[in-house]
Parts: structure tokens; C-alpha cells; sequence
């Protein structure tokens, strides 16, 4: 009975997804950059418990309350008050307290609750984690202060530099928005520079259509064919060829475009979908695919610009040399069936029918919306690096928050998107060795705990939350097969 009892708990009870069977979804992952050259810190851990996540709403005074507090502060002032008690010959004084319906609350927003992570890893078994010995280094390198970042003069005197730098740039990107925007220059003395920035403008719109059609792409393609493939493609700027000859930002007007790529086929067995390899992973590269403007290009560079400067890349191109890269056929029949999404997304993306008939009214909305368009750009380009991809840039592989942030892999595809991950910093960290040794000639400890605190860097949006979120989860309405075990109870009476 005790092998029985035995073997009952050895296995994960309960359906599977994809190596899951063994750990259940206990196994999480920690991804930072560990310099500017594209290494990856990636920590594995095998939760002891699984952590809760909660959220605390926050209210505040209304504005009933608040004028309340105003007229109070003057109406039981101790002058009022010494006024009304010695004048109230009749014994007629009322204390005043705040009561009744100008109390009222307003929400403010809510504040996420700690994740706390909790696990063990022992030191003749790890149980596929990462060893207790990476765990203390990248902890005690990355989730700790940067001695680079504390205070002292020249630190100071480099931001302040450095400040005036970024003011630079951000003030020739700002100008140009604001230009091309709300003023209506002379087109004979701009045609070039406006030819640029319009052909820019269809470019740049191109790459955001792209990068963000392609997630959904994928979904759809797994869901239609029951499959498990990650296949992330990114299109921005070409990194490796927008340096100058020393090793700095390139000033040019135009900078290269290049695809990163990455394919991870696999099902829910944890084998290949329709290969017959035990695994096919490939990453890479298209470089030069096209080119758009550079944000750090000089006034001077700015000047002589054509539109021939811009370059507009073609998907089909990225797709051809994405298969051309996969020696194996048998990804083909994927690559074009996740085309073929893509292209029906753009399609109905681009079908839409405009409300605004009235010529009156198309007019005030192209004048609202064209200054809706300029805030967003403007504002856009300040928070740039603190979008979803904020862990890979260049200021968190630079440390310039003084610690890294963190993609945190938390119950992935089950409540969380695997593709998505969490982002949050470690505010607490704490590891203990056992007092247990192992009996051999170097005696060592046989297991070490491990406490992390993770926090969100972020109050997430409700189109935050909804990108984080696991296809299941967020989509659950979608499908009328995702019935909670009480609707299915209930279907079968």
C-alpha cells in the first residue's frame, strides 16, 4: 500500500501540458540581461508552494468630502467654536463631526499584491533547476544595488551630461512631430524632407502592424491545428549596422531594418508537431531587410534627406528567408500556414466603415485627431523604453535602475502567457543552507532555501493585464467549449 501511496503522489494528477506531468506548474522561470551583448541570466525553480496574487483597491476622498473638510477646518475653528459655545445662551451648541453623505469615497486605483516565490534545491538532485550556487551569483550580481549607480560627483556631472544629450535628441524628434503635424509649411521649400518623413511614417506604421499582428497570428494558428509552436518574429533596427565607425549611435538620417526570429516547435507530449526529430529550435537574423529613420540622426544629416533614404521592407521577403534558414522541410507547410493568418488579419484589419459622412464633421475629427496624434507621438517617444520590452533595453542592460528587472515565466500558458511574461524587480531575497551535511570527505550542505520577493514594476492597464494573461484565460468567452465544471454539471441534468 505504501508503493501505491507512492507512486500516486510521483505523478502530476491531472492533464498535461507539454513537460508538465512531472512538475506540474510549478516550474518558473527568471530572465534579465546580463550585459549589452545579448547574454541572458535564465534561473529555473521549482516552487515549493504556489504563490497567491492579489490586488488591494485604494480609494480617496470625493469631492463632497473634501469641500466638507474645508467648511469644517473654518466652521470649528476654536474661534468659531469659543464664539458659538459662549454665545448660545440657550444651551443650543452642536459639536459638528463629519457624517452623512458628503462622506463619500472615489476610487484611486489598487496597488498588486507580492509574488512570493518559495522553493529548495538540493544538492545531489536539482530536479531540472538551475544550481543553488547560479542562484546566490545572480542574485547577489543583479537583484542587489550597482555600485555604478550610487551617488558621487562625477556620476552626477556625467547624467547631467548626458541629460542635455537626450534633451538633443528628444528635442530635434519633438520638432519634427510638432512640424510635420500642426504646421503647414511651404511644400516647395520641404518637399524632400516632407517626401521623407511621409514615406517614415508608412514605413513605421508598417513595423508596429507587423510586430503586433504576428502574436495573434500564431495563436490562431495553434488553436485551428491543436498545436504548441512559438514562432516570435520582431521587426526594429538593425543594432549590429547602426553603429558608427567608433562604436557609437549612428548620426546618419536612415538606419537599417532587420527581422530576429524564433521558432520552438513542439506539442503537447513535448515532441515535434508533424516532425519526426525530438526537438527543433531555431533563432536568427534577417538583416538589411529595409530602412526607416533614425531617431538619433543629426540636424545636419536631416537636411539632405530624400525619400529615398526610406526603404520599405516586404513580409513575403521575411517569410522566404525564414524558410530558406530552416533546413528542414517540414516547417515549411507552419511558416506558410502562420503566413496565411497574418495576411487575413491584415486584410480585415484594412476593411472598415468610416461613421464620419458629414464633411463638418470629418473636419473636427481629423483637427481632434490629428492633435490626439501628435500628444500620443510626443509622449510616445519619451516612454519608449518603458514599453513591454523594457527588460531587453538598453537601460536595463546598462543597470540603470540601479537592479535589473526581470521577466518572470509564472505559470505559463496556464494563467499566464508564456510569450508575455510578467516584468517585475526583486525587492526581497533571502537563501538558507541546510544544517544537514552530506556524510562524504567534503561534507556539503544537502539542500539550500530559497525566499524571493517580486514585485511589478508597473500598475498594469486592463490591456496590460490582457497581454499578460494566458490565450485561455483572456479568451475563455471566445470559445463556447470553455465551460466552468459547474456549466458542464449543469449542461448534463
Amino acid at each position: 500500500m505504501a508503493n501505491a501511496d507512492k507512486n500516486i503522489v510521483a505523478e502530476f494528477n491531472g492533464p498535461s501540458y507539454g513537460t508538465d506531468s512531472k512538475t506540474g506548474i510549478s516550474k518558473f522561470h527568471l530572465i534579465t540581461p546580463a550585459d549589452e551583448n545579448g547574454n541572458l541570466v535564465i534561473l529555473t525553480g521549482l516552487l515549493n508552494e504556489m504563490p497567491e496574487f492579489s490586488i488591494s483597491v485604494d480609494y480617496e476622498n470625493g469631492p463632497g468630502a473634501d469641500w466638507q473638510d474645508k467648511l469644517m477646518s473654518f466652521m470649528t475653528s476654536d474661534v468659531m467654536q469659543f464664539a458659538s459655545m459662549i454665545g448660545s445662551a440657550d444651551g443650543s451648541f452642536k459639536n459638528l463631526i463629519k457624517a452623512g453623505t458628503w462622506t463619500k469615497k472615489i476610487y484611486a486605483g489598487y496597488k498588486p499584491g507580492n509574488i512570493e516565490l518559495s522553493f529548495r534545491i538540493y544538492a545531489s538532485d536539482q530536479l531540472g533547476q538551475s544550481s543553488s550556487q547560479s542562484w546566490i551569483n545572480a542574485l547577489k550580481n543583479y537583484a542587489t544595488l550597482n555600485a555604478s549607480n550610487e551617488f558621487s560627483m562625477q556620476n552626477a556631472f556625467e547624467n547631467i551630461g548626458r541629460a542635455l544629450k537626450n534633451m538633443r535628441y528628444t528635442g530635434n524628434e519633438f520638432s519634427t512631430i510638432l512640424f510635420k503635424n500642426l504646421v503647414k509649411p511651404n511644400e516647395d521649400n520641404r518637399s524632400e524632407r516632407d517626401k521623407f518623413e511621409e514615406e517614415n511614417d508608412k514605413v513605421s506604421k508598417k513595423v508596429s502592424k507587423f510586430n503586433t499582428k504576428i502574436p495573434t497570428a500564431v495563436s490562431n494558428y495553434n488553436a485551428k491545428h491543436n498545436t504548441n509552436i512559438s514562432f516570435t518574429i520582431s521587426v526594429g533596427t538593425d543594432i549590429d549596422n547602426s553603429t558608427s565607425f567608433f562604436g557609437g549611435a549612428s548620426t546618419d538620417a536612415a538606419v537599417p531594418l532587420a527581422a530576429r526570429y524564433s521558432i520552438v516547435i513542439l506539442n503537447r507530449n513535448g515532441r515535434l508537431d508533424i516532425l519526426h526529430h525530438t526537438s527543433f529550435n531555431k533563432t536568427g537574423t534577417i538583416e538589411k531587410i529595409g530602412a526607416w529613420k533614425n531617431m538619433m540622426a543629426s540636424p545636419e544629416a536631416l537636411k539632405t534627406v530624400t525619400s529615398a533614404d526610406i526603404k520599405d521592407f516586404d513580409i513575403n521577403e521575411i517569410f522566404t528567408k525564414i524558410k530558406d534558414a530552416c533546413s528542414n522541410t517540414d516547417v515549411h507547410p507552419i511558416i506558410d500556414g502562420i503566413k496565411a493568418e497574418y495576411d487575413a488579419l491584415a486584410e480585415n484589419d484594412d476593411i472598415y466603415d468610416d461613421p464620419l459622412r458629414d464633411s463638418a464633421a470629418k473636419t473636427i475629427y481629423e483637427t481632434l485627431n490629428t492633435l490626439e496624434a501628435t500628444a500620443d507621438k510626443t509622449g510616445q517617444s519619451v516612454v519608449r523604453k518603458y514599453d513591454a520590452m523594457r527588460v531587453f533595453r538598453r537601460f536595463n542592460k546598462e543597470n540603470g535602475l540601479g537592479e535589473k528587472l526581470w521577466y518572470l515565466v509564472l505559470y505559463p500558458n496556464v494563467f499566464f502567457n508564456k510569450d508575455n511574461p510578467l516584468i517585475v524587480y526583486i525587492s526581497n531575497w533571502e537563501y538558507k543552507y541546510s544544517e544537514e551535511f552530506s556524510p562524504n570527505k567534503n561534507p556539503t550542505p544537502l539542500y539550500c532555501d530559497f525566499k524571493i520577493t517580486c514585485c511589478l514594476d508597473q500598475t498594469y492597464s486592463r490591456a496590460q493585464w490582457y497581454r499578460v494573461l494566458a490565450p485561455g484565460v483572456r479568451d475563455r468567452n471566445k470559445n463556447a467549449d470553455a465551460a466552468s465544471p459547474f456549466e458542464r454539471i449543469k449542461s448534463t441534468k
